[in-house]
């Protein structure tokens, strides 16, 4: 007689984890797809401030937690095209050591329905890191 092992958890949760990013994809377009049309245009901006890690070699811990903020700016093309910059940045003060983590980037958002949220996002940028000690400066 041959042995068919249980089902464990690890090979439930990758259909799972499809069927569920399929459905949150598709369901905006669906829902929205009776509702009026959206208008984009002119202008845009975004900012945002919150709490993210990053690796640190010089802090006690490997991986820490610092401030982290966004500021993201546009105008729209035409109702399916917009064109952004945006400035992102991340902070970590711990005993002499700072850590500052920054980027630039400009972004191309194409959007594929009218009526949804639904979006893609290409871009390119540059970032950069810098580690301070009070007592040698930068690293």
């Amino acid at each position: 007689m041959r042995h068919i092992p249980a089902p464990t958890v690890k090979g439930c949760l990758r259909p799972l984890l499809i069927a569920s990013t399929l459905i949150a994809l598709t369901a905006p377009s669906l829902a929205f797809a009776q509702g009026p049309e959206r208008t984009r245009r002119g202008f845009w901006f975004m900012g945002g401030l919150g709490w993210g890690t990053a690796d640190c070699e010089l802090c006690a811990d490997q991986r820490v937690g610092g401030v982290a903020g966004v500021l993201a700016l546009g105008g729209t093309l035409s109702q399916k095209l917009t064109l952004g910059a945006s400035a992102n940045a991340w902070v970590r003060r711990e005993g002499d050591v700072t850590q500052t983590l920054g980027a630039l980037d400009a972004t191309v958002r194409f959007y594929p329905f009218s009526r949804a949220h639904l979006s893609l996002l290409a871009g390119l940028g540059v970032s950069g890191r810098e580690v301070k000690t009070e007592t040698a400066g930068a690293l």
